[in-house]
């Protein structure tokens, strides 16, 4: 029997690997004869590093930058040993994790660090650079990064705006750097979720309350990158309005498109290209998958509903494992998800199911173990 283990983070409580090796320890405490294959996974957002220097040959370097309210802060990225190849976290610099939860506002707060660490990649003299964007404390459209390239962002009468969310609404004309040291470059722009810059399922629609907005500043952030969407386009002639996956990170999917010619795709779709996982989920006969939250945005192009999907095609059994499910149960059988445990089921509240998602784990890992012990002997 061969069960492959490929979860996302629990954001605040588990790294995907922490997953793995819990539930692998688990399960074997159970069944040691059980073949397991571990794949830590992500999609765009937090935890993208971590799972692809599981699967790459890069080194871990180290940058000064500003984080989302222009403080000084260390960030880390990853370079190939060869040095063709930069992998950036943007959440790293510009993530709602760098900050308290009283320091949330998406109004005030920009990407600028996150291009610091493009330009220090670019420094460093690779060839490519790809971007994880998701877990954003932004709502700038990705003003910040290009600014930190070179980029200005002037105002009608010429004065440069400062590059944050409230002022997008002020933006009248963009002017290009006079060098271009990332012409040759290519960007690849490795997404978590497939929502459009700007409507109802928009970057600011969608996202801009988890990042300290009002329903207020909800209304003003939107007319602001709504006007943004517009000078962009008409600057650049890319029309970012259009491009499923530009909303991630507060826009900053749909300026690395417009601003760096970047490639969008799906950050769950490249790290089961760089693991292999999709392969071995074809031929297994469990796959166990999880996440924080399984909600909504969960079925919009993240990590969960990618294995699911694979695991469904090959009529491979699958086990969900969360903090918590949103979705109707129904919803979740359709994508191909079989059975599902939720932590919080396991606890008396949230907040203990959090700060004991470890033993939580564990524990569901020793009920899949029974399972598949009876059934290993009913074979």
């Amino acid at each position: 029997m061969k069960v492959i283990i490929a979860p996302d983070k629990f954001k605040g409580s588990l790294t995907s690997l922490e997953f793995c090796d819990i539930m692998e320890e688990a399960i074997h405490r159970i069944h040691p004869a059980v073949e397991i294959l571990k794949f830590p996974l992500a999609d765009g957002g937090e935890g993208f590093m971590d799972a692809v220097s599981c699967y790459t040959n890069a080194k871990l370097r180290f940058a000064n930058v500003m984080d989302p309210l222009f403080h000084s802060v260390s960030a880390p990225w990853l370079l190939s040993v060869d040095g063709t190849r930069a992998f950036i976290e943007m959440a790293k610099a510009s993530g709602l994790q760098l900050l308290h939860p009283s320091q949330y506002d998406c109004r005030i707060t920009s990407s600028y660090g996150t291009g610091q660490l493009v330009n220090c990649a670019i420094q460093s003299g690779a060839r490519e650079i790809i971007i994880g964007v998701g877990g954003s404390a932004t709502n700038d459209g990705g003003m910040g990064m290009a600014v930190a390239l070179g980029y200005r962002f002037l105002d009608k009468t010429g004065r440069e705006i400062n590059p944050v969310g409230k002022n997008l609404i002020q933006v009248e004309r963009i002017e290009t750097p006079p060098a271009y040291p990332h012409k040759n470059l290519r960007f690849i722009v490795a997404t978590d979720v497939e929502n459009f810059l700007i409507g109802d399922q928009g970057a600011t629609k969608v996202f801009a309350r988890q990042k300290g907005a009002t329903e207020t500043t909800v209304a003003e952030l939107e007319r602001g990158m709504t006007h943004f969407a517009e000078v962009v386009s008409r600057e650049t002639r890319v029309d970012v309005s259009a491009l499923p996956g530009g909303g991630a990170a507060g826009g900053l999917g749909a300026a690395l498109v417009a601003f760096l010619n970047a490639k969008m795709i799906s950050g769950a779709d490249l790290l089961l290209a760089y693991s292999h996982a999709a392969e071995q989920i074809a031929i297994a006969d469990l796959v166990i998958t999880g996440e924080g939250k399984f909600d909504e945005q969960t079925l919009r192009g993240k990590l969960v509903s990618k294995v699911a999907n694979l695991a469904k095609r090959h009529n491979t059994k699958l086990v969900g494992v969360f903090g918590r499910c949103e979705v109707d149960i129904a919803v979740a059988s359709n994508i191909g998800i079989q059975k599902i445990f939720q932590l919080v089921d396991w606890a008396p509240n949230l907040e203990e199911a959090i700060s004991g998602s470890q033993a939580i784990l564990g524990k569901i890992g020793v009920e899949l173990g029974k399972q598949l012990l009876r059934e290993a002997k009913n074979e």
